[in-house]
């Protein structure tokens, strides 16, 4: 079997791909309108197609506007800012009217664009959804980070587009069905022109007109493109193991768990000195193997500007396998009041014999997109790195973390004879903060991705 075919990846919904989709479904029915087709039915049931999609950018918005949780200080009443979003988020709810299960979705026409793009919102407020518990409390490495402007700006603004997007969507549909033979007493065109405008009104809902038409499926196509990396990646939160997968699939699905549990652990300040051993040396496996695997794609190819990034990709791989080396050795001395066993010792011997078959190590030629996923999941490693300096932190400040004698570094014996007596006797003793802040220093370091130390050498091999 061919590389290619073990290594293909099966398809996962994004937030910004569900969301791209349900813009490109808008721009086409505005598209459709704008041109009068005639082939259009004159009544298509539009207004509840409408109705639901109002509904569905409702719940979407309640979604990205919900707040954190805050810890209430004393003497001091909490605000909530209602701005125009938290306003257009009411007026949607004014008109909306989710779609009966009972009812048949339309099948063909504005109506069916109309329709799947709700669907397609409501995946993606789902989606969004998972990765905060019912409460407002992050329940994943991504939802502790949605909050930032990065991210739930580039969310809010695509919202407000899709929303100005739907409003030139439903005038235009009132003028074609009044143009039509509908008069404006009827239900469908009151429901069509009632549909709430955002900040700047008619003016602002007819521009969108104007320029949607010729704009929309160009706004759309360019969408995912110019969506931050934090909101184009985000899957649902914890996915479920998927059985059956590919090896490259298993092991992007393994290494999330891992970056999870490392979350968690950083959550609530707990540092097993297992896990950190184990998760060491997973992560040197894995950037052993990103190294290993562009040295041999490199090999293969003539020297240019194909094999000048692969060679630097090596050189990054081999930069970040240095520094996990150094948390091997550091974290080999720790020990901690918890089990000498964890299943991540499993999952360690499950990711070797993925890397195994992912990037042997007899000299094989692999392929570009193992190359480009191995070096993905090993810069992945470096959030594991940042919750991992939080976890030894918050340990040694409840004195959970222990350090056996012969490990206690020189620097800390001066003036500290209990020391050198645990030293000579092997003593295990709490973890001096001197050695705690080695290791944080070295997790930052990684996290923060700290520059090489030394330029890549990517001159031509010796002929």
């Amino acid at each position: 079997m061919s590389s290619r075919t073990v290594t293909r990846a099966p398809s996962r919904a994004t937030y910004a791909e569900l969301t791209h989709v349900a813009g490109r479904r808008l721009a086409r029915a505005l598209v459709a309108i704008e041109s009068r087709d005639s082939q259009e039915p004159r009544s298509n049931g539009s207004a509840a197609a409408y109705r639901d999609l109002a509904d569905a950018l409702a719940h979407l918005g309640s979604m990205l506007m919900t707040p954190a949780p805050r810890v209430p200080t004393a003497g001091r009443t909490t605000r909530v800012r209602r701005g125009p979003d938290t306003h257009l988020l009411a007026s949607l709810r004014e008109v909306a009217r989710a779609r009966d299960w009972d009812d048949p979705h339309p099948v063909e026409g504005i109506a069916a664009d109309l329709d799947r793009a709700a669907v397609l919102l409501r995946a993606a407020a789902d989606l969004w959804a998972t990765h905060h518990t019912p409460d407002g409390h992050p329940r994943s490495i991504e939802g502790s980070r949605m909050r930032h402007p990065a991210t739930l700006g580039a969310a809010l603004r695509e919202w407000r587009w899709m929303v100005t997007l739907s409003t030139a969507l439903a005038a235009a549909l009132a003028d074609r069905e009044g143009a039509t033979g509908l008069t404006a007493g009827s239900e469908d065109h009151h429901d069509l022109a009632s549909f709430p405008l955002p900040a700047g009104g008619t003016a602002r809902a007819g521009s969108a007109r104007a320029g949607s038409a010729r704009a929309g499926s160009a706004r759309a196509g360019s969408a995912r493109a110019g969506t931050p990396p934090g909101l184009l990646d985000l899957t649902v939160a914890r996915p479920g193991r998927l059985r059956g997968q590919p090896p490259l699939s298993e092991l992007a699905q393994r290494i999330d768990r891992l970056r999870y549990l490392a979350w968690k652990l950083a959550e609530t300040g707990s540092a097993p000195a297992t896990v950190h051993g184990n998760m060491a040396a997973i992560a040197v496996a894995v950037h052993q193997a990103a190294a290993e695997a562009h040295r041999s794609m490199a090999r293969c190819m003539p020297v240019g500007p194909e094999w000048r990034r692969h060679v630097q990709a090596e050189a990054r791989a081999r930069e970040g396998l240095s520094r996990w080396q150094v948390v091997v050795e550091e974290v080999r001395s720790l020990r901690s009041a918890h089990p000498a066993t964890h299943p991540i010792q499993v999952e360690r011997l499950d990711i070797h014999r993925l890397l195994g078959r992912l990037a042997p190590r007899t000299g094989a030629v692999t392929s570009r997109e193992i190359c480009t996923e191995l070096s993905r999941l090993a810069e992945s490693f470096a959030d594991i790195a940042g919750s991992n300096a939080q976890a030894v932190r918050a340990a040694h400040d409840r004195g959970d973390l222990l350090l056996i004698g012969r490990a206690i570094p020189q620097e800390a014996l001066p003036r500290r004879p209990d020391l050198l007596r645990a030293r000579l006797s092997d003593e295990v003793i709490p973890a001096p903060a001197l050695s705690i802040g080695r290791l944080e220093a070295t997790y930052r370091d990684i996290a923060r991705g700290a520059p090489q130390r030394t330029s890549p050498d990517v001159s031509p091999p010796a002929a």
